[in-house]
């Protein structure tokens, strides 16, 4: 059974999705589970390969949602990325030119809309 906190998360990977989509990026994986853990969106770009944290929020109350991606959390990350580089070569389309970064994309959703902060390199 999906919770409403999982509900609100999808929603806001697929809104992080299609802006990024709308900002010339491919979306390869969505999800991305392997026995590490979980990326939210692996997307590419020309040269430029990126594994981006999806943070939601409904205000900022508790802080900015980047906030929450913390030492431990980009740790985690990182070595699910690591993961995916190795089983994903032929999907990723990785060669010597291909560029590498973790992003972090925030979406607020408060009453006056959604609102999106894309943090390039965040950590």
């Amino acid at each position: 059974m999906e919770t409403t906190k999982r509900k609100y998360g999808n929603k806001g990977e697929s809104v992080a999705a299609e802006w990024l989509n709308a900002q010339g990026w491919h979306i390869l994986f969505r999800n991305y589970t392997c026995k590490m853990g979980e990326i939210d969106l692996v997307v590419r770009k020309g040269d430029c390969l990126s594994f981006v944290e999806v943070k939601s929020r409904h205000n900022k109350r508790y802080g900015r949602p980047a906030e929450a991606v913390t030492l431990i959390k980009q740790q985690h990350i990182r070595r699910v990325a690591q993961y995916c580089l190795l089983r994903e070569q032929y999907a990723l389309q990785i060669d010597k030119n291909t560029d590498f970064r973790f992003d972090v994309c925030e979406v607020l959703d408060t009453p006056e809309g959604t609102q999106i902060c894309y943090i390039e390199n965040a950590f």
